[in-house]
């Protein structure tokens, strides 16, 4: 039953990365959006930061979540990788909202979808 369950996982994430795939080559086609750029410095902060936020969020350090926030938010930005971006503000608004909920969900989704771009 397990296995059913973690194959279940995979197949939505595998859907959701496709979403945003889609989407980010939207963007590019309609010269709304470049196209996104890696390097070793940004995945450093990227991963630092998405870091921080889990242990800030363990913490409910709601004020200090913001800030990370914000900044996690410009690096996307300079990356080109504005579905993230888009949903890094989304998880601001949920911080500013006292939701801890909400914000767990994006930063989950945030963090999957990062570790699956980044591969």
């Amino acid at each position: 039953m397990l296995g059913n369950h973690e194959n279940s996982d995979e197949k939505l994430m595998l859907a959701m990365i496709s979403r945003f795939n889609e989407k980010e080559e939207s963007l590019v086609r309609s010269g709304l959006a470049a196209e996104i750029t890696l390097d070793d410095q940004q995945q450093g902060l990227v991963n630092q930061k998405i870091e921080r936020l889990n242990e800030l969020l363990d913490q409910e350090n709601l004020l200090l979540m913001e800030v990370i926030a914000h900044q996690l938010k410009g690096i996307f930005e300079q990356m080109n990788a504005e579905e993230l971006k888009n949903l890094v503000f989304k998880m601001e608004l949920e911080i500013t909202k006292n939701r801890v909920e909400k914000e767990a969900e994006y930063l989950k989704r945030i963090n999957e979808i990062w570790q699956l771009m980044k591969t």
